[in-house]
């Protein structure tokens, strides 16, 4: 298992190589990214009616991606970024044997 400076420099390196960002922009991306995590994590969690955690979830990926904007990421970028992120997860998932669309 890879350490966590590790992991964060093989994202970065794969962030500058798939989305064309510069060291910077990466950089802004795993920042917004260990910021929002925890965030993510409490509404993942939360006993919240379905439709209420939604919206939160919304509201947390739309600051991620005003805050991504303003690192200078352009909407291709973050779309591609989003893209990726949703393969991951689609991966992850399927190791873990939660198949199917919104398997938390």
């Amino acid at each position: 298992m890879r350490n966590p400076e590790q992991r964060d420099q093989m994202q970065k390196e794969r962030f500058q190589k798939q989305l064309g960002v510069t060291a910077v922009q990466a950089d802004s991306i795993l920042a917004a990214n260990k910021d929002m995590r925890p965030q993510m994590m409490r509404l993942m969690r939360s006993e919240q009616a379905p439709a209420a955690k939604k919206e939160a979830i919304d509201k947390l990926r739309d600051a991620r991606k005003q805050r991504l904007l303003k690192a200078g990421l352009t909407a291709e970028q973050i779309a591609k970024l989003e893209q990726m992120e949703a393969e991951q997860m689609e991966r992850l998932r399927e190791r873990r044997g939660e198949g199917g669309p919104g398997g938390f």
